[in-house]
């Protein structure tokens, strides 16, 4: 059950870049960016799903991480095709941020279980 979400990752990365492949609005940049953004929500759910976090902070973290990992794919897709200047990309940024602090904060504060 905890390798899940590795295989909704690939599912999703999959559909993603068939939909890359297929329509030629879909700029490269964006489906890459959508793809890296996949790649790491996959990495820190599977991070979160196997760390020994006391329980309440695996509950919330699971709800605050797929939300947080939807709006930047949401972002990763409206992004501008150029790096400078990019509010949206800042954002981006930032949200995966937000995501890798609060998993070390919750690591720093967990409680080893036998």
């Amino acid at each position: 059950m905890k390798n899940i979400y590795i295989l909704i990752g690939l599912v999703a990365v999959f559909v993603n870049s068939m939909i890359g492949i297929i329509f030629k609005a879909y700029s490269t940049f964006n489906w890459l960016t959508a793809d890296a953004v996949i790649i790491l929500n996959v990495i820190l759910l599977q991070n979160l799903s196997q760390s020994k976090i006391s329980d309440g902070f695996k509950v919330a973290l699971n709800f605050i991480f797929p939300v947080l990992g939807f709006l930047t794919f949401i972002l990763s897709i409206r992004l501008e095709n150029q790096i400078e200047n990019n509010i949206l990309l800042a954002a981006l940024l930032f949200l995966i941020c937000i995501q890798i602090v609060l998993l070390i904060i919750t690591n720093s504060f967990k409680t080893y279980r036998q």
